[in-house]
């Protein structure tokens, strides 16, 4: 029998969906092998772990895929993937933001976590709601990595990503045992 392959991921881009004109990188891991993979086209740049492909080897990466996991993926991620390669669901999706405000749609935020976070770029406090992945970060121990400015690629914005995938596993693990399912 074939293994399914089950990725968590992370796309970093120039922008919010309307308004974004490149993808910066897109960082993904393999929850069963432990493989982690980055492709961005900045060969300065080494990857923190695991192998680097460029851009135009996303597509590759999602024909072999069974499922996909990530945090808002069904509002950004996966819409960013049809803008700029055409790809279309032929996987199942587990959008952890849709699955924590389904499993607790109250959900509080943690002990001592903040509820604004100062934005240098835009010199505006940006909301912490209980169901972002920066939530989850306090919530399980693993502070989200800070980065704000999304316009060029950097290593800083590589390590974000790689980040978000590790710490976004950690969230579907852990809505995985809220939900019964582990």
């Amino acid at each position: 029998m074939e293994r399914r392959i089950k990725i968590v991921f992370d796309i970093e881009a120039d922008g919010l969906l309307a308004e974004a004109t490149k993808i910066h990188c897109l960082v993904a891991k393999d929850i069963e092998s432990g493989k982690l993979y980055s492709f961005y086209d900045d060969d300065s740049i080494k990857p923190i772990v695991g192998k680097h492909f460029s851009i135009d080897r996303i597509p590759d990466l999602f024909r072999k895929i069974d499922l996909v996991i990530g945090h808002n993926i069904i509002n950004f991620d996966l819409p960013i993937l049809k803008k700029f390669f055409g790809i279309t669901q032929t996987f199942e999706i587990v959008d952890t933001l849709v699955w924590s405000k389904v499993l607790y749609p109250d959900r509080p935020p943690d002990k001592g976590q903040p509820t604004l976070l100062f934005n240098p770029i835009t010199g505006k406090n940006e909301k912490i709601g209980p169901h972002s992945l920066a939530a989850w970060g306090y919530r399980l121990k693993h502070p989200k990595v800070e980065y704000f400015d999304w316009r060029e690629f950097d290593e800083d914005m590589l390590r974000r990503g790689t980040d978000d995938v590790l710490l976004n596993e950690k969230v579907y693990l852990q809505l995985l045992a809220e939900a019964g399912l582990t």
